[in-house]
C-alpha cells in the first residue's frame, strides 16, 4: 500500500519536472526565433512537444496508482469490517 502511495507521489514530481523542462525550452524557442535560428527553434518546439506529452502521460499514470491504492484501500477496509460480523 506504501509503495503503491509513494509511486505515485514519484510520478507527481516527475511530471512536474517535466513540465520545468518543458518551460525551458520554450524560453529557447522565443530566444531562438528571435535570433532568426529557424532549424534551431523547430528543434525547440519538438522538444517542448515531447516534454509536454511525457507531463501528461506521468499525471495520467499518477492519477491511476492513486486510484488503485484507494480500490485496495477500500477493499482492506471492506475485508476489516466483514471480518468483525
Amino acid at each position: 500500500m506504501f509503495d503503491i502511495k509513494f509511486t505515485a507521489k514519484q510520478l507527481e514530481r516527475e511530471s512536474n519536472k517535466a513540465k520545468k523542462r518543458e518551460e525551458e525550452h520554450k524560453i529557447k524557442l522565443r530566444n531562438a526565433i528571435k535570433n532568426g535560428e529557424m532549424e534551431r527553434a523547430k528543434i525547440c518546439a519538438e522538444n517542448a512537444l515531447r516534454e509536454k506529452q511525457q507531463q501528461l502521460s506521468l499525471l495520467k499514470l499518477a492519477s491511476r496508482m492513486e486510484a488503485v491504492a484507494s480500490r485496495v484501500e477500500q477493499a482492506l477496509v471492506v475485508g476489516k469490517v466483514s471480518k468483525v460480523r
